[in-house]
Formats: C-alpha cells, structure tokens, sequence
C-alpha cells in the first residue's frame, strides 16, 4: 500500500488549495498519483469547520469529493478514507462563508462528549455532511490534533468514534473505521488543560505520551465497535499498546508528522 494524505485546511489560492479544486483539478490529480504507484487516498474534507447543514458552497465541494472517491476507485483502482475530527464541526458562524474562504479556528466547534444532547447533535451534522461522502471505503477519526475537551475521557472518545461510524455506515454498510492513533484523547486533554493552566515563568506544556491511554482505548474499541476496523501507528507508545494486544495484523504504519 503506498498512500497519500489530501489536506484541505490551508485557504491557498487555486491550484495550490485542494479545497479550491473542480472536479477536472481531482481527475488530473488522481491520475498523476496512481501513474506514479499510490494506490490509497486520504482527504481530510473540513466537515470539522463545516456547519451541521451544509450551505451551497460546502454542497458543491462535498460532491466533487464523492466524484473523486468515485474516479479513485473504479478508474484508478486506488481505495479512499475520508477523515475526521471526533467532537468539532461548524459553528454558528461557519454558515456564513463559502467553503473555499472559511477560516478554519474561527468556525470550529468544539463538542462536549458529556453532554448527550450536544452529541447527538453533532452526529445529527456529521449525517448531514458524510452521506454525499458515503462511496469511501474507509472513515479514519483521528484522536487529537484538532478536537479534544478538557476532562473528556477514553470512554467517551471511544463513544465519539463508535456514533460517527454507526453513521456512515447508514449510507455505506460496508465501511471500514480507521482509528488513527496520535496523541491519544486522555493525553491531548490533559495537554490543553496543562496549557491553560500555565503562568509566565513556568515550563512549557509538553504534550505527555501516557502509554495506558492507547491501551485503554485500544480494549474498549475491540469490546464496542463492530468490524471492519483497523489503526495506525506513528511511535512506540502506539506500538506496544498494540503488541501488548496482539493487534499487529490490524495495524497501518503512519508515522505522521
């Protein structure tokens, strides 16, 4: 498998933006990619800045993105993952900018996993969003990086990917989830409330690499999501936690960032 990541965030001017591209900028750019061996597609498509309703712009973009996850696999034979945060999506000012021009920061949102009734509202947009996106093989939730609330805990991540596959998998049964392992939930929270709580004078936070977070997280996804799913791996702290659970046949190598 060689794969390759698609990164909407950054607002570049057409071409250097994949969220400025048309469908023919996608056709040119899937070809150019499996004529040179790639054969896996990542796109992270911005549902984590886009309002639960969809306006026109966002739309438009959502469907040239089903028409590449479609040229991609039945032209090019290549198989495709859709991303996304675990508890962000568009605020109340996200519906006011098109999809091309949205700031990212200022239109996120992020969801307390506690709160069941904020939850089922997010799930509610994540519905709106990923059906025109549907035709994926794969929808990869990422644990941190953006996302993540202060206190939040392993078991309610674990819930957070558990729905937004339930939900995909309303449009595409046969859809894989990908956990893409990267500061672990418990870890990041901890991180952003070390952060807030820092005073000039202190050390800096530091991101902390707690090796039971991926553990924990890792037994309760075998216990709770049903299959298809799989992972990545980046460092050693995700590694042992999947020897230790003898999950190496389901693991990815990605050493992101």
């Amino acid at each position: 498998m060689l794969g390759v990541y698609v990164h909407t965030h950054w607002g570049y001017n057409h071409p250097y933006a994949a969220r400025t591209w048309t469908r023919a900028d996608w056709e040119s750019y899937l070809g150019g990619l499996r004529g040179l061996g790639y054969d896996f597609l990542m796109i992270w498509p911005l549902l984590d800045s886009m309002p639960p309703i969809p306006n026109a712009s966002d739309q438009a973009f959502l469907q040239h993105v089903g028409h590449a996850i479609e040229v991609a696999q039945r032209q090019f034979g290549m198989r495709v993952a859709v991303i996304t945060c675990p508890n962000t999506i568009g605020n109340e000012r996200a519906a006011d900018y098109a999809y091309a021009e949205r700031p990212y920061f200022a239109c996120e949102k992020k969801v307390n996993p506690a709160d069941k009734a904020a939850v089922e509202a997010f799930l509610e947009g994540r519905r709106h969003q990923l059906k025109p996106l549907a035709g994926a093989d794969v929808l990869a939730v990422i644990d941190s990086d953006p996302g993540g609330y202060i206190g939040s805990t392993n078991d309610e991540f674990v819930a957070l990917l558990k729905g937004q596959i339930e939900v995909f998998r309303e449009f595409n049964p046969s859809a894989e989830l990908m956990y893409w392992m990267l500061v672990g939930w418990e870890n990041y929270n901890l991180f952003w409330a070390n952060s807030q709580a820092w005073q000039p004078g202190d050390p800096p936070p530091r991101f902390e690499f707690h090796p039971h977070v991926f553990h924990d997280t890792l037994t309760m996804i075998q216990e709770q999501i049903a299959e298809p799913w799989w992972l990545t791996a980046g460092i050693q702290e995700h590694v042992d936690a999947i020897k230790a659970l003898g999950l190496e046949s389901k693991t990815l190598a990605f050493p992101y960032g």
